[in-house]
């Protein structure tokens, strides 16, 4: 059974959908620049200078120059090869079917916008907080909101949880704005920085009134 074929969850919705790895969509076309980003840092080894040009600071937001980062902090992720292989595994198994529902252009649309809508929020709030020095950086934001997109738009799809357990879409919906609000707390009563807990609710908010506002025939964003 090749990979085109392959069904890594099941709804009547998404029989006329075509799930697996297809070297032309955008889904592809984003894990490979991740991934090409991720394998630079590595090799440029403990300078990570693609990392300070890229991840978004929260004095950003007052510097003009620097704006570009509300897009680049969604490309670029830590040392910890979890944080890129996490988003990445998680974009391939949800984005596929959001970007044949949506659109190959509709669907980049999303994404970038939802980057920049989080980076904004994010930058927002530690300014509030007056912890201008913060830092972020990783796709969660961008990635939660596409999954949010897959359960709202296929609610009661059937999800193997590493290749096994099954799981409804909308449960794990619950799980994963759930996971982000405990973690949130968690990071609030250690007294640490705001990370991707709090990008990742952001990314959970946008994509429920982009989905319930435009249900049917969602407008363009550019």
């Amino acid at each position: 059974m090749g990979i085109y074929d392959r069904h890594y969850y099941n709804d009547d919705d998404l029989e006329p959908l075509r799930i697996g790895w297809s070297p032309r969509s955008m889904v592809a076309l984003l894990i490979v620049i991740n991934g090409a980003i991720q394998l630079m840092n590595l090799i440029l080894e403990r300078s990570y200078p693609l990392t300070d040009f890229m991840a978004l600071k929260a004095n950003d937001l007052t510097a003009p120059l620097h704006w570009y980062r509300f897009l680049t902090y969604g490309f670029v992720h830590s040392s910890d090869i979890t944080h890129v292989l996490f988003n990445m595994l998680t974009l391939f198994f949800l984005g596929n079917a959001v970007e044949q529902k949506y659109g190959k252009n509709e669907f980049l649309r999303i994404y970038l916008v939802s980057l920049v809508v989080c980076g904004l929020a994010w930058a927002l709030h530690r300014m509030v907080k007056n912890d201008m020095n913060a830092a972020v950086l990783g796709a969660s934001g961008a990635v939660t909101t596409i999954s949010m997109l897959f359960v709202f738009s296929f609610p009661h799809a059937v999800l193997r949880v590493w290749g096994i357990v099954p799981v409804k879409a909308w449960v794990l919906g619950i799980i994963l704005i759930g996971g982000n609000l405990l973690g949130t707390a968690q990071v609030q009563m250690a007294g640490r920085s705001q990370f991707a807990y709090r990008v990742s609710l952001y990314g959970g908010a946008f994509p429920a009134r982009y989905f319930f506002f435009f249900p049917a025939n969602p407008p363009p964003f550019l």
